[in-house]
């Protein structure tokens, strides 16, 4: 870029032709515009070599990013901002006014439109999610090669339409710079990120729009840029800095400002003020000074060296503002600000790249940023634009000194063919890091490496592994995170997670109540927990964990289809409904909500329909076994008892020590007259899912069959073998209490087992052990307490909505309340 002393022979030229120079305010003299001639003839080489660069600049930035058509969507909010998130996946007047009211983080409105376009286009496949933003990013690398030659004409005094090749080439150099620079992956390779790459674009045309109203001095606003920047804002807020890079550029090479900051408030130059003054938010005061300066040094780093690269750079457990990076990087930048204060006459355009540089960075340097990082690529993406444009405008000077005579053209060649070969060394290493993002395994995986005390990596690691079907992979790096930060609730609710799954309930327990213990807020540790507690069915306990769950996260669709369980053992099946329906549309490819949807509908009578929510849930994710065993209900319910058949053996395919469907196995056998096979499944229950009540369902047989005495005989043999099978404990309280043989029937000996059977039941015993205790109740005379447990019993099964028992119950409520006992047929 042209010297102090350049400037002044070109002044010196302008006198000489009789161009005098403009007047300039005694107190501050301003940086005089430098002369432009007339615009030259411009050749079809000319045009052809601008028109050139920029279909090489575009071509360039489509191949590098590429492979991102081949990436999925990754589980660093991808997963909620988009696979699990409805709101957006319309165009329809309710999803419109989502997005342009929602308020949840960053108010990104133009972006969820774009997401919505996605949608209509491409449905949930990724590959139309990332090349939206692939597209985005080669618009924007053509208007920012489009801005780079206009700044380059302006700061070295070229005529406006001035385009000879060097110029094109130098531009082309910018924008390469700028585009295949491997700190811009982040930004398109990740499909939330949308709102980057969106915003950098609307941010570019505004500043190509701003450059191109006032470079000719024609006054008048600048409606356009306004316009863009607004858009911009509106697809990302992060540019709310950029009224100052239009200052910047007023500056240099605008010169529409005075070199020196304080005479920016004489009268002649207030008119640019109130042009450039856009509404900025506020912030608040500076408050982590030592992380502003690192980033400020850090970024420089990577730009010049991007090696290490990573999706998460943690702020350190141990940051301090002492830490000796954070020194060095202090010093680091206040020295290159005074040498750039003090040369800015020299090298104007060095300190207008710091300054904007600085300006662009200035809301997520950490001073009103939130979030675990201390830094991240995607902030770079108009952050270094100011020195793409100094890389070309260095290669350009060499073409203009040549043509001064100052040195022969080989330097500009030599220098272009190196910039080339540079461009091609960062769109190599681009490709590579494209491929990171590929998935989230891969993704989480390159982030421990560059960093291994990286908790949170390690925890998203696991969190990875664990989508992926590798669960076993996963509680080593759950380990490492708690070694790290043992105060990392994530990690404990993780770790819960992984021990849950593998039906280690203790353990998960555990884990969750440690979680609880750091954060009693912590949305997975509350749902997860409630998920143990709805099996050990202490109810109401579970609803107030889900509430608390779902207070920090509403749109948790996990916590909702839980909750939905919780309300359906509490009895309230409109609730139950409601929730379940909720969490399907929430995430419609949550298998579990819609195989619990399904529980709800096979209770409530709905078993076709419940049928077609358990095969949809199982064509999300065919290894379910409780998808396969409640579909098997389902079709039973139907009178399909040999498809029911079928799909319970499923479900033990999958688990062979899943009690409840190896008891529904022989329920379904003994229906069939399938005697002698239900009996050796039986055997082979109580081998492998001791306490299935298999068994039980062979004495329910005998029971039924008119063989009392060997049903007797059978659930003694059980109860013996296992003294907390109150299932059995409840059935044989009810052959001793109701029984038609006399020398069968013992009511003192049902009623302790009666008793027992509910209060293992804890706080909410179901309808058949109530009926079985006040059965007990009647067999010992004890009437009053026969009648009162029946009444208590009866209403269960109302609220349950199951008429049958509850019409049985009471009959023998009606038998009770007149002094008398029941017998069974």
């Amino acid at each position: 870029m042209p010297s102090r002393s350049e400037r002044r022979r070109l002044a010196s030229k302008a006198r000489a032709g009789g161009a005098p120079p403009p007047p300039a305010p005694r107190s501050e003299p301003a940086t005089p515009p430098l002369k432009r001639g007339p615009a030259p003839a411009e050749g079809p080489s000319r045009v052809g070599a601008a028109w050139l660069c920029a279909a090489a600049v575009a071509l360039a930035t489509a191949v590098v990013y590429l492979p991102t058509l081949w990436n999925g969507f990754v589980d660093f909010d991808d997963q909620t901002n988009l696979l699990e998130n409805p709101f957006f996946r319309a165009l329809d007047p309710a999803a419109l006014r989502w997005m342009f009211t929602n308020l949840d983080g960053h108010y990104l409105p133009l972006t969820w439109l774009s997401f919505a376009l996605d949608y209509q286009l491409w449905g949930m496949n990724p590959l139309g999610y990332h090349l939206t933003n692939a597209l985005l990013h080669v618009a924007s690398a053509v208007v920012f090669y489009v801005l780079s030659a206009r700044l380059l004409r302006l700061a070295f005094g070229l005529a406006p339409d001035a385009a000879p090749p060097a110029l094109a080439i130098a531009a082309a150099i910018s924008a390469a710079f700028f585009a295949l620079h491997p700190l811009r992956v982040e930004s398109v390779a990740w499909a939330t990120e949308r709102r980057d790459v969106l915003s950098g674009l609307f941010a570019l045309l505004a500043l190509d729009a701003y450059v191109r109203a006032y470079a000719g001095r024609r006054g008048g606003f600048a409606w356009s840029a306004l316009a863009w920047y607004v858009a911009s804002l509106l697809a990302k807020p992060v540019g709310m800095s950029l009224p100052i890079v239009l200052v910047v550029l007023d500056v240099y090479p605008l010169r529409r400002l005075p070199a020196r900051v304080g005479a920016w408030l004489r009268r002649d130059v207030r008119a640019v003020w109130i042009e450039n003054f856009y509404s900025l938010e506020q912030y608040g005061i500076p408050g982590r000074i030592g992380q502003a300066f690192f980033a400020l040094a850090f970024y420089l780093v990577k730009t010049a060296v991007p090696a290490g690269l990573s999706p998460l750079y943690q702020l350190p457990v141990d940051w301090r503002f002492a830490r000796p990076d954070v020194l060095l990087a202090m010093v680091f930048v206040v020295a290159v600000t005074a040498l750039l204060v003090v040369a800015r006459r020299r090298w104007p355009w060095a300190l207008a790249a710091w300054v904007a540089y600085a300006a662009l960075l200035a809301p997520v340097l950490g001073i009103a940023q939130a979030g675990p990082h201390i830094a991240a690529d995607r902030y770079t993406y108009l952050a270094t634009l100011g020195w793409a444009v100094v890389v070309g405008g260095a290669v350009f000077a060499l073409d203009e000194d040549a043509r001064a005579g100052r040195r022969p053209p080989m330097p500009f060649t030599v220098a272009a063919a190196g910039a080339g070969l540079v461009a091609i060394c960062l769109g190599i290493l681009t490709w590579r890091q494209v491929g990171i993002w590929h998935d989230s395994v891969t993704l989480w995986r390159t982030a421990v490496a560059a960093d291994p005390r990286c908790y949170i990596c390690l925890n998203n690691l696991g969190n990875a592994l664990q989508r992926a079907g590798r669960a076993d992979e996963a509680s080593p790096y759950f380990a490492a995170a708690l070694r790290i930060q043992p105060d990392d609730a994530d990690a404990h609710a993780n770790l819960g997670t992984v021990a849950a799954r593998a039906d280690h309930q203790d353990e998960a327990r555990r884990e969750f109540e440690r979680a609880l213990a750091i954060d009693p807020d912590h949305a997975v540790a509350n749902a997860n927990l409630a998920r143990l507690l709805i099996d050990d069915g202490d109810t109401e306990r579970a609803i107030a964990h889900l509430e608390t769950a779902l207070r920090k996260e509403p749109n948790m669709a996990e916590a909702r289809t839980n909750l939905g369980l919780a309300l359906i053992a509490r009895g309230d099946m409109a609730g139950a409904e409601r929730e379940l329906r909720r969490a399907v549309f929430l995430q419609p490819d949550l298998a579990s909500a819609r195989n619990n949807l399904g529980t709800l509908l096979v209770r409530t009578g709905h078993a076709q329909e419940a049928a077609d929510e358990f095969r949809r849930a199982l064509a999300l994710d065919a290894a379910f076994p409780e998808a396969h065993y409640n579909l098997g209900l389902a079709l039973a319910a139907l009178d399909r008892t040999d498809e029911a058949i079928t799909s319970v053996r499923a479900a033990i395919r999958l688990r062979p020590a899943y009690g409840n469907a190896r008891r529904e196995l022989v329920n379904l056998l003994l229906a069939t007259d399938h005697d002698d096979e239900a009996r050796a499944e039986a055997e082979a229950a109580e081998k492998v899912a001791p306490g299935s009540g298999a068994t039980t369902a062979l004495a329910i047989s005998d029971i039924q069959a008119g063989r009392a005495r060997d049903a007797v005989a059978v659930l003694r043999a059980i109860i013996a073998r296992d003294p907390s099978d109150a299932d059995a404990t409840s059935l044989l309280a009810w052959i001793l209490a109701t029984a038609a043989d006399a020398d069968l029937r013992d009511g003192a000996a049902a009623l302790a087992l009666a008793e027992r059977a509910v209060a293992a039941a804890g706080e909410s015993p179901d309808a058949d052990r109530l009926d079985t205790l006040a059965a007990a109740y009647a067999a010992v005379g004890r009437f009053p307490d026969a009648v009162a447990t029946a009444r208590r019993a009866k209403t269960l099964a109302d609220a349950g909505e199951s008429p049958d028992l509850a019409r049985e119950i009471a009959e023998r409520l009606a038998l009770y309340e007149h002094g008398e006992p029941y017998r069974a047929d």
